[in-house]
């Protein structure tokens, strides 16, 4: 009797300890503070804000790197882009850069390319991330949060895929696995199959 009791005291303790690592990684997360902070609620049929009404261009921004140079989005026309809004006090946008930076080794010889969108974050902390993590993709700052703004982001990280001629593909929102065969053979199919420019 007195063994089972023990059981079934460990068994309670794991649940609560399981339940409040929940609530504090997932209910807790910067993200969905992101999203509390912004008053922001997902809407049934997402879409980004983007280009002129009735279409699906990418919307035209002009953002400088960390490097202080800037930078014009139309330079990208004619290959499949890769475009993710992150900052660094976002866990799952840490976790889910060293994949993209697989992915952008596997595929930079390619019509592709991978543009990160920092999100209202000093240059520094960017460029000091950015250099111990030896992440080799463009970053480009939103300082302000406006072009994140235009793109109705919600929740960090968000990727979008372009086309060659500016349609969009694909919507990710979370963490995804860049660097799995799967992903990256969906991403070559991508690139060989759009022949839009």
């Amino acid at each position: 009797m007195m063994k089972k009791t023990s059981l079934v005291t460990i068994f309670v303790l794991c649940v609560g300890i399981g339940l409040t690592t929940y609530y504090r990684v997932h209910l807790k997360s910067p993200a969905i503070q992101f999203m509390k902070d912004r008053q922001l609620e997902p809407p049934s049929e997402y879409k980004p804000l983007i280009g002129e009404k009735g279409g699906e261009k990418y919307l035209k921004f002009r953002l400088a790197d960390i490097d202080g140079v800037f930078f014009d989005s139309s330079d990208l026309r004619g290959k499949i882009v890769f475009l993710n809004f992150w900052t660094t006090w976002c866990t799952t946008c840490v976790a889910e850069m060293p994949m993209m930076e697989k992915l952008h080794q596997k595929l930079k010889d390619k019509d592709f390319a991978i543009v990160a969108v920092n999100v209202k974050e000093p240059i520094s902390r960017v460029k000091n991330f950015v250099g111990s993590n030896n992440l080799t993709f463009m970053t480009l700052l939103d300082s302000d949060g406006d072009v994140a703004k235009r793109f109705n982001i919600f929740a960090i990280p968000t990727t979008f895929i372009y086309g060659k001629s500016g349609q969009l593909l694909d919507t990710v929102i979370g963490m995804h696995p860049w660097d799995s065969k799967k992903s990256i053979r969906k991403l070559r199919r991508m690139i060989d199959n759009d022949t839009n420019s």
